[in-house]
């Protein structure tokens, strides 16, 4: 059902994975006005789950270095970020990252994802962690995943388990969330 045009390391520009509703790639400079208008949206409800939006998160220059920086983590093997896109009318409806790459002996990877607020619960997301699990394991060749959420956000929470996650503790102010010290729940998927 998943399907990544990644080859032995995976392509910057041709990596496409492919699920049945959407489509995941890098973003691209073509995608400042609508990834723009998709965050400035959603800007009051994904501030509380993310670490704080710098005062020009979401000006051009920002998404410009941010799309280097992602570029560079990929052809270093240190990270990869994609943006979700709708099939039918291509869409931005969040984005999904595998960060903190560790190879050696660790062959892991740590999880992050964002969606509109307006696709919460169509099952978007879920299609998009299970392609990112095959990336992560058939081009990858990672052994692991880590993610953390929340305590109170049973949403990432579900999802994570919808997709084989376990729950595997509590890190007490383990990432600064919206200005704070946030204790997470930790999951961990083995591939």
């Amino acid at each position: 059902m998943w399907h990544s045009t990644a080859t032995r390391l995976p392509n910057y520009y041709a990596t496409r994975l492919l699920t049945p509703r959407a489509m995941l790639r890098p973003l691209k400079l073509q995608d400042y006005k609508a990834w723009h208008a998709v965050r400035l949206r959603n800007k009051d409800a994904l501030q509380p789950f993310e670490p704080r939006w710098s005062e020009d998160a979401l000006e051009e220059r920002f998404f410009k270095e941010k799309i280097v920086l992602q570029k560079q983590n990929w052809l270093r093997d240190a990270g990869y970020a994609f943006v979700i896109v709708a099939n039918d009318d291509q869409t931005i409806l969040g984005g999904i990252n595998l960060n903190h790459v560790a190879r050696g002996a660790a062959q892991q990877a740590t999880l992050g994802y964002w969606i509109d607020g307006a696709e919460q619960g169509r099952g978007y997301m879920h299609e998009a962690l299970e392609a990112v699990i095959a990336f992560a394991r058939d081009d990858l060749r990672l052994h692991r995943l880590h993610a953390g959420t929340l305590p109170h956000n049973m949403r990432s929470r579900a999802l994570l388990e919808r997709s084989s996650f376990i729950e595997e503790g509590l890190a007490r102010q383990y990432v600064s969330i919206d200005g704070a010290w946030q204790d997470h729940v930790l999951y961990g998927l083995v591939l």
